[in-house]
């Protein structure tokens, strides 16, 4: 779990979506502006944790509760976001789902990063975990059923195992994956909200979109790019067979089931959250983060307006009140420069207060709720990380607020790293065991699994800062690899490193640039000339766009708990007119 230890981390995670927001996305006039004299007297930040999803009872305009999945466990508010608790579970949490009668029957489940699913029926107090039947610890996201009450049917999907089922309330599992592709990589989960009566479910997945209406999975991608971030479904799905998908460039909708998807931004805008109002049937309204801001759209996705106000970049959830048509509430989780924060909004995202996160980590609420007054909505959804699409690109100007965007793919440059001499980074601590030993060359009894993971393949990368700041990261087993992703800016150079490797002299890292497509290799680099066995790179960007950076050991045989290392990205110029890289290899 992620105790202490984590706190003392050098976590910095920024998304530096400010610039693309002039250079990728069509601004349009924000009407937003930032609150900065909130209801209450700020309490210092205690937590730095990365908030993954924000759930609200169902009842939360008069119990005020709200509990957000986080890298330190779950939290929970019972006064509409004033004050947050630490709860009894504290393994990093990607997902949280409520029962739709959480007031009565206290029931939560939580799908945890690495170390599979939990339960509490006392209003998360107390959890237990539940593993019968679940093969795979690496919870992706976690969803019940809106007849929980009297099917019991719960459903989850991990990293790459596939899809699991539960008929009696997450007790027990079974896989469910007749249909989809092998291996399948899931990201994300909607059910119908009519599910009793239509039995329909959709999964997002590196490959796609896919279906589900009792039998066999059905691929509903029909041409659509992946992979899939996020998946958001209609509160009137019966009638209007509407969906909104993230990909890794731009959000697509359908209005038929799946039958067909239209662009409703345009390319490069990449997002991890969507939320419909739950008055969507009438208002029409969707909330989306698109380059670590948030976004609004009035006629069901296609236009948006940029109501991201004052707040720092890097939305990471939204969550949206259940009676939003009548109180117009919002919440947004960002992260930034390594904290986790909330920000509410009560007028429709005109204007922010901060939502002060968390004030009392160590006091824990009693099991019952606290009733109040106010609002909120649920979902039960992970925000998945996937990256971006091609490395050519030209953009169109910024049109008005009520504009679609539309900007336009175009030509390519070419690439040229090269190596420079070794800034000094600091070793932060290492992240705190979790989940099921996993064997590895150097013997250890636990799993020193970092904060990042689960970050193996391309699209699930997680962002790192281009201002030097690193993050400290662990290979905590053989054949670990951890992938990042940056943005990068057309004619400027980047320097790329790893420092302060743990482990001794069995610990040589090698560092691999990749274009933004995650496949194709600019340069890879096994010794820094100036401080081997650590790795180092240089490089002219020659579009801006999303750049993927891989760090593995030159020995894949060895992994653990000491082979810790720092990691940083740095701009370092413009460019020259003729730079290497140390070693290079190009497919």
């Amino acid at each position: 779990m992620f105790g202490p230890r984590f706190l003392r981390r050098t976590a910095v995670l920024v998304v530096l979506a400010s610039v693309l927001g002039v250079l990728f996305l069509p601004t349009p006039t924000s009407t937003a502006t930032f609150a900065t004299s909130p209801t209450s007297t700020p309490t210092p930040i205690l937590y730095s944790a990365y908030i993954e999803d924000i759930e609200f009872s169902p009842d939360f305009s008069t119990d005020q509760t709200i509990f957000l999945a986080t890298g330190e466990g779950v939290f929970k508010s019972t006064d509409g976001g004033l004050t947050w608790y630490s709860m009894d579970l504290t393994v990093a949490v990607e997902s949280l789902a409520i029962s739709p009668d959480y007031p009565s029957d206290g029931t939560l489940l939580a799908g945890a990063s690495y170390d599979g699913i939990y339960k509490s029926t006392d209003y998360g107090a107390h959890w237990v975990k539940k593993p019968q039947g679940l093969t795979d610890p690496v919870i992706m996201e976690i969803a019940v059923t809106p007849n929980f009450a009297d099917s019991h049917t719960t459903f989850a999907i991990t990293y790459v195992t596939g899809f699991f089922k539960s008929s009696d309330g997450g007790e027990s599992w079974y896989k469910r994956n007749t249909g989809l592709p092998v291996p399948v990589y899931l990201t994300a989960l909607v059910v119908s909200p009519q599910y009793a009566t239509d039995n329909t479910y959709f999964v997002g997945a590196g490959q796609g979109v896919f279906k589900c209406t009792g039998g066999p999975w059905v691929d509903v991608t029909d041409g659509l790019p992946w992979p899939v971030r996020e998946l958001e479904i209609s509160p009137c799905y019966s009638t209007d067979r509407t969906l909104i998908v993230a990909l890794t460039s731009r959000l697509y909708r359908t209005v038929n089931g799946g039958i067909d998807w239209q662009a409703i931004t345009g390319h490069n805008h990449t997002g991890e959250a969507v939320r419909m109002s739950p008055a969507f049937c009438s208002d029409q309204t969707v909330f989306a983060e698109v380059d670590g801001q948030i976004h609004k759209s009035t006629d069901r996705g296609s236009t948006w307006v940029n109501i991201h106000g004052s707040m720092p970049n890097g939305v990471t959830a939204i969550g949206v009140s259940p009676q939003f048509g009548a109180d117009q509430t919002l919440f947004v989780a960002v992260f930034y420069w390594g904290e986790g924060s909330m920000y509410k909004s009560t007028d429709g995202g005109i204007t922010w207060n901060y939502s002060f996160w968390p004030v009392n980590p160590t006091a824990t609420p009693t099991a019952t709720n606290t009733p109040t007054a106010s609002p909120t909505f649920t979902a039960t959804r992970t925000p998945t990380r996937t990256p971006t699409a091609t490395a050519t690109r030209t953009r169109t100007p910024a049109p008005t607020a009520t504009q679609t965007f539309t900007p336009t793919p175009t030509a390519t440059a070419s690439r040229t790293p090269t190596s420079t001499a070794t800034p000094t980074q600091t070793q932060a601590a290492t992240s705190t065991p979790t989940g099921t030993p996993i064997p590895t060359a150097t013997a250890t009894a636990t799993v020193c699994v970092d904060a990042y993971e689960p970050d193996d393949i391309w699209y699930t990368a997680k962002l790192i800062a281009t201002d030097g700041a690193a993050q400290s990261r662990t290979l905590h087993a053989a054949g670990d690899m951890d992938y990042l992703k940056f943005v990068a800016m057309k004619n400027s150079r980047y320097e790329m490193w790893t420092a302060n490797l743990g482990g001794g002299t069995l610990n040589d890292t090698v560092l691999t640039l990749y274009d933004s497509d995650g496949t194709t290799v600019l340069g890879t680099n096994d010794d820094d000339p100036y401080a081997p066995p650590a790795s180092r790179l240089q490089w002219v960007c020659p579009e801006t766009g999303t750049y993927f950076l891989k760090v593995a050991q030159l020995n894949p045989n060895i992994g653990g708990c000491a082979f810790t290392y720092d990691i940083g990205v740095r701009v370092a110029g413009q460019p020259v007119p003729q730079v290497y890289l140390p070693v290079v290899m190009r497919q």
